[in-house]
C-alpha cells in the first residue's frame, strides 16, 4: 500500500556542504504539505545558525551511554 510520504531536502553548513534528506512522515500520519513546509523553515533556520544533524547512533554507543547512565541512576557496585 502506498501513500504520499514528505521529507525534507537540504544541505548542511560542513565543509563541502552535504545533502540531507529526512523522511517527516505519511500524510496518513498527520503530515500536510504545509506542515511540512514549516519544518523545513526551522530547519534552514537552524542550519543558518550552524546546526548540523547528529551523528548516526550506533549499537555500541546506544549501550555505552545506557550502561554508563543506569550505573549512576541505580548506584551499582562493582
Amino acid at each position: 500500500m502506498s501513500g504520499t510520504v514528505f521529507r525534507l531536502k537540504y544541505r548542511d553548513v560542513s565543509s563541502p556542504p552535504k545533502q540531507t534528506m529526512e523522511t517527516l512522515g505519511k500524510a496518513s500520519d498527520g503530515w500536510t504539505e504545509r506542515k511540512a513546509n514549516r519544518e523545513l523553515a526551522k530547519r534552514l533556520e537552524l542550519i543558518e545558525k550552524g546546526w548540523r544533524k547528529p551523528a548516526p547512533l550506533t549499537f555500541k554507543a546506544a549501550t555505552e551511554e545506557w550502561f554508563a547512565a543506569a550505573e549512576i541512576e541505580k548506584a551499582w557496585q562493582p
